[in-house]
C-alpha cells in the first residue's frame, strides 16, 4: 500500500479546485470551503441569494423584459 503525504494532497487539490470552481461558477476560496465542509460531513453552505439568482438567469441567456416608458422626471425646486 502506498502512503499519501500531505504535500501530495496539497498538489492534487492544487490541480483540482481551479477547475471544480470553474465547472461550479464559483471562486476558488469558495469551493475549497464547500469541499472541506463535505470532507467532514458537513452540509455544504447555502449560495449566496445574489449568486443563486444570477445563475438562474445567467445560464438561459439573461432575461429581457418590457417595460412601458416612463414618465418624464420634473424640475427639482429652485432653493436658491
Amino acid at each position: 500500500m502506498t502512503g499519501i503525504s500531505v504535500r501530495k494532497i496539497v498538489r492534487i487539490l492544487k490541480g483540482c479546485l481551479p477547475v471544480l470552481a470553474v465547472e461550479h461558477d464559483r471562486p476558488m476560496k469558495e469551493e475549497a470551503r464547500r469541499t472541506s465542509c463535505r470532507a467532514k460531513g458537513k452540509p455544504a453552505i447555502p449560495d449566496n441569494l445574489g449568486e443563486t439568482i444570477h445563475r438562474q438567469f445567467a445560464a438561459p441567456g439573461g432575461a429581457e423584459t418590457d417595460l412601458p416608458p416612463g414618465e418624464p422626471v420634473s424640475e427639482p425646486p429652485n432653493l436658491g
